[in-house]
């Protein structure tokens, strides 16, 4: 078991969920992301030559407009929020475990299984634990035991 106190600096931490969600969508979400925007082109398009109402056509022109403002909203919200918790909770009591990770921030405590995770990345100073295409849980490298890196390695298999 390995215990220790990360620090979390909030540009970094910010620069480190813009570089999760880039990746995410670049790796495991690129057809979810793309696919919407399109679609609904393809239909503006279809649908214009051929004649739709005007309230077809506007609704899919907001749909548009939403498929795309969406993904650049969390693009800008995501980092945001990511350095406004590293300012609220700059350390925070992490627990590594071959069974799993403990963190605690103040009042707050996460217990996850190994198994939870379905790979890592490396995120500029960070390393990113995926949970899923859209949330992960950061570990900034500074300050990071070297057996707690390894640990993580061996549990989640080797870093991509």
């Amino acid at each position: 078991m390995i215990e220790y106190t990360a620090h979390y600096d909030p540009s970094k931490a910010a620069a480190a969920e813009r570089a999760f969600f880039l990746r995410s969508i670049r790796e495991l979400r690129l057809k979810s992301t793309l696919l919407p925007p399109i679609g609904l082109l393809v239909m503006l398009a279809i649908g214009s030559a051929l004649g739709i109402p005007s309230w077809v056509r506007w609704s899919l022109v907001v749909f548009l407009f939403l498929a795309i403002a969406g993904p650049l909203f969390f693009y800008v919200a995501r980092p945001l929020s990511m350095a406004s918790q590293a300012r609220k909770y700059p350390d925070r009591r992490v627990r590594l475990s071959p069974d799993g990770i403990f963190i605690r921030l103040a009042e707050r405590e996460f217990d996850l299984p190994w198994h939870r995770f379905t790979r890592h990345w490396e995120c500029g100073p960070y390393v990113a634990l995926v949970v899923s295409p859209f949330a992960a849980v950061y570990l900034p490298k500074a300050g990071t035991p070297p057996d707690a890196l390894a640990l993580i390695d061996v549990s989640l298999g080797t870093a991509t």
